[in-house]
């Protein structure tokens, strides 16, 4: 081990040590059981650990320090003002590498081991319950707030003709995957999740571009009960470059890992001058809500849907 920090929280007078190691002259971070690349550990990351060791689902504030840990008690130290005052916290971003405020420490300069080098605070002000009646619309309109909206005049692009492919087995797929949903069935051999691979450039991704619009404009794949009732939407998740994944997403199950990037690039991306980190950091305490069929059903409700109205999303991920 090269170093070790001491992660204080002062509501619970608890302290977790994020222990530093070096193997094969790669730094990792360590904080229980979680090991991160010290390249990719966010200041997140210890947020999220101890919001699961305390088994709330809270809001944590963390400060920079580099005290001794009698000086908390000797300056009666209770409240954010505190940290600030007496202390001269530097408030730690949760979307910035937890490397950035320690270089120092990292290269063996100004380190004490014993001290306390991070102070958190588990907001008093909001509960649990009131969390709880937090939902995506109510998540998304603080992300939102102060975010400009853009405009998205760029003109469409005429492109080749997409030539000789069959889409005949995956529409018949896809409408089994329909039936079996009819039949609510919750076996996974009953549905079928479309997988392309292969080199870069063979056209991965405009199939799928392809097939959605083969779908929109040729519905004689549609159940009898859908006709004239469907609303098709088309959903393109990016995990290469637009909402890829980060360390963030260690700490969040797969669930709520996707209905993140469905709700971003459903009601954000295009539409407003934010990035999907950005976003993330601002929702970050809600992270709980993003389960997908919390984030469809918003959807449901934005698209003002009939009752007997279909919504089928066409989700396509690239580079996962």
């Amino acid at each position: 081990m090269e170093a070790s920090f001491n992660c204080y929280v002062l509501n619970f007078s608890n302290t977790y040590v994020i222990e530093i190691y070096n193997e094969r002259d790669i730094r990792y971070a360590q904080i229980g059981s979680n090991k991160y690349k010290l390249d990719t550990f966010m200041v997140g990351n210890i947020s999220n650990f101890i919001c699961q060791i305390k088994k709330v689902n809270c809001e944590l504030k963390l400060w920079r320090v580099n005290i001794k840990r009698k000086e908390i008690r000797d300056k009666n130290v209770s409240t954010e003002e505190d940290i600030v005052q007496k202390l001269y916290g530097k408030d730690m971003e949760p979307g910035e590498l937890f490397q950035e405020y320690f270089q120092d420490e990292l290269n063996n300069q100004n380190f004490i081991a014993t001290n306390i080098h991070i102070i958190a605070i588990i907001s008093t002000t909001s509960t649990t319950e009131e969390k709880e009646t937090v939902k995506v619309k109510d998540a998304i309109d603080i992300a939102l707030k102060n975010v400009i909206r853009v405009r998205n005049d760029k003109p469409e692009l005429t492109i080749m003709p997409f030539m000789e492919r069959d889409f005949n087995d995956a529409i018949t797929r896809i409408t089994r995957n329909i039936q079996n949903n009819h039949k609510k069935s919750k076996s996974k051999t009953d549905f079928d999740i479309l997988f392309i691979g292969g080199t870069p450039g063979i056209g991965k991704t405009r199939y799928g571009d392809e097939l959605f619009k083969h779908l929109k404009n040729n519905q004689n794949w549609v159940p009898p009960e859908w006709k004239n009732n469907l609303h098709i939407e088309s959903l393109y998740l990016d995990f290469g470059s637009g909402c890829k994944l980060d360390s963030y997403d260690d700490d969040l199950s797969p669930e709520v890992i996707i209905g993140l990037r469905i709700a971003f690039v459903f009601f954000i991306e295009s539409k407003y001058d934010m990035k999907f980190v950005t976003f993330c950091d601002r929702v970050l305490k809600y992270k709980d809500v993003f389960k997908i069929s919390n984030v469809f059903e918003f959807i449901t409700e934005h698209l003002n849907l009939e009752p007997e109205q279909q919504l089928f999303v066409f989700l396509h991920i690239d580079e996962f």
